[in-house]
């Protein structure tokens, strides 16, 4: 399906933003650049739209699967578990981490118990990879690191030796190999693999040339570039940029995403046409009961136990509660939250006027990603369930409310999104007519686009 006018024009924003965002990255020494021009020209061969069937044809599993790792975004880590789970389920595997120190094999299990195995950031292993590690212990899986002393090429050839080496003690299993995308031009760690008598399998999450190269949605989620590379299309690169940008070592976390959900709702509001908002106010997660004393009675009832695990607005203030870095969807939420502040819509406190408010910033993060996937509502208990809480536990009536609002939403967002039609006037109309935009009467709700509805 070709995308709406509304997408295109969120495209076009994107692309400009990833400049301005990019242009705050530090200079690379001549080696990392040599290393980042290497990885950009892997991009310039033709590629082609495939279908996973496709690609689990052409995986091997005696020869190593190599995946990207974007560091700083947890999201590599997060969809690495989905393909790891989806792809690979039911076959014995075997993950070797760039970042943890090199070691031998150990069960995943093992693993997750251990405080002292950190990665070289510090932070240690089953901390940055949880969710992960407990998905690799159910499979009984094992894990390794890879990490050793030395330049970027002496790393790759390090680790292909150590394929080699795990190849002959650890026969049987899939290797999968989550390292730093820029190890993964041909040139680098696959070449070192062939050297030692591998024939590497390449998937990219997302790389930023291909997505340079496109005019707008990309034509499948899966692109082949030659045999060897292809590329998992799954988030645009402005996630890499506000990822970076947030885990700055001399960058405080709510300050950083107060700033780049400003400079998102400038141009967001340029396109439809409105004044600039007021800028969000950002609380980091150590300021949730200061956030939580600030909201309307039903909302702060909702979680009387402790914070949730996501981002939460205030419904009527220019006020957010963080509880870490914010992925790049997040983000434009929080921007578009911002978008509706001087508007009727905000001052309501009525269940159909918070739907048209969250229907509003949902639909925004999903013309940003094409490929987003809007939570099932047993993912949104888990997203809002408070830290505290038991899993399995019934939310309380004030969240079960809150929980009934955000899956509305979902549905309606979901839905307006596949609208070809849709155009900055008609998403502006929703944010002006509220909740009058919908037909409530309508499984699917929908929008009069002023447009259109003449």
């Amino acid at each position: 399906m070709d995308p709406s006018p509304f997408c295109r024009e969120v495209h076009q924003l994107e692309l400009r933003l990833r400049g301005l965002w990019a242009g705050q990255r530090p200079v690379l020494s001549s080696l990392l650049h040599n290393y980042q021009s290497d990885w950009e020209e892997q991009f310039q061969a033709p590629s082609q739209p495939r279908e996973w069937a496709d690609w689990d044809q052409r995986l091997d599993p005696d020869q190593p699967l190599l995946v990207s790792d974007y560091h700083p975004l947890r999201r590599s880590v997060r969809m690495l578990q989905s393909l790891l789970e989806e792809r690979l389920s039911g076959k014995p595997i075997g993950v070797v981490f760039e970042l943890l120190e090199q070691c031998e094999p150990m069960p995943a299990s093992t693993a997750l118990s251990n405080p002292e195995l950190c990665l070289q950031d510090g932070v240690p292993l089953r901390v940055a990879y949880s969710s992960l590690l407990h998905t690799l212990g159910r499979a009984g899986a094992w894990i390794a690191g890879a990490w050793c002393t030395g330049s970027p090429p002496q790393r790759d050839r390090a680790a292909a030796r150590q394929w080699s080496h795990l190849q002959r003690s650890m026969p049987g299993y899939q290797q999968v190999w989550f390292f730093g995308d820029w190890h993964l031009a041909d040139a680098h760690l696959p070449q070192q693999i062939r050297a030692h008598g591998g024939d590497p399998l390449v998937l990219h999450q997302s790389p930023e040339p291909l997505w340079d190269q496109l005019t707008s949605w990309p034509p499948a989620e899966l692109l082949q570039l030659g045999n060897d590379h292809w590329a998992w299309m799954h988030t645009p690169p402005l996630a890499q940029w506000a990822s970076e940008l947030q885990t700055s070592a001399d960058q405080d976390p709510a300050e950083a995403a107060a700033t780049l959900a400003e400079s998102l709702a400038v141009p967001m509001s340029d396109l439809l046409e409105l004044a600039a908002p007021a800028p969000m106010d950002c609380m980091s997660v150590d300021h949730w009961h200061g956030f939580r004393a600030l909201l309307p009675t039903d909302m702060a009832a909702a979680f009387p136990a402790g914070p949730p695990r996501h981002l939460l607005v205030h419904p009527q203030q220019a006020l957010a509660w963080l509880p870490g870095p914010l992925s790049p969807n997040q983000l434009v939420e929080l921007a578009a939250h911002s978008l509706t502040l001087d508007h009727p819509v905000a001052a309501r406190t009525d269940p159909a006027a918070a739907v048209v408010r969250r229907s509003f910033a949902l639909l925004w993060a999903l013309a940003l990603n094409p490929f987003l996937v809007l939570p099932s509502p047993q993912a949104l208990r888990d997203r809002y369930r408070p830290s505290t809480a038991l899993e399995g536990v019934a939310p309380g009536p004030a969240l079960a409310r809150f929980l009934l609002r955000e899956g509305l939403a979902n549905t309606a967002a979901a839905t307006l999104s596949q609208d070809p039609e849709l155009d900055p006037a008609g998403v502006r109309e929703l944010l002006e007519s509220g909740p009058q935009a919908f037909f409530w009467e309508r499984a699917n709700s929908t929008i009069r686009a002023s447009s259109r509805s003449a």
